[in-house]
């Protein structure tokens, strides 16, 4: 394999991944709750309930983190407003990205699990 054809497999496979805002930040945690929010929704439509109900702390977390620092940033009314806009962007891409089959979490889990861990 060419050294060209090596860094071109090399970014397209890794450019997802770069460049992904921080889980501190406050879009990143976010991306986080949202994240979980999608794995939730993906166990419960595998019938797995026990598995959705552990994830369930982790949606709570990420989402009340994530509207703190939204507002802390933005202030009390543009943050909730800004929390709402950024979840409604990333339900939407990610529901995108599995070709809004929640059985594709693969993806997901793929470019979010090790970032969005608690």
């Amino acid at each position: 394999m060419k050294f060209s054809q090596l860094m071109t497999s090399l970014c397209c496979f890794c450019w997802p991944l770069v460049g992904l805002p921080a889980p501190e930040d406050a879009f990143g945690l976010t991306t986080c709750a949202v994240y979980h929010r999608m794995i939730i929704a993906g166990y419960r439509s595998d019938g797995n309930i026990d598995l959705a109900e552990r994830e369930e702390h982790l949606l709570t977390d990420f989402t009340r983190r994530a509207e703190a620092a939204t507002i802390a940033e933005y202030g009390e009314e543009e943050g909730r407003a800004m929390f709402r806009e950024n979840w409604n962007e990333e339900m939407a891409r990610m529901t995108d990205l599995i070709n809004r089959n929640y059985r594709n979490n693969r993806q997901l889990k793929v470019r979010y699990e090790k970032r969005c861990e608690p």
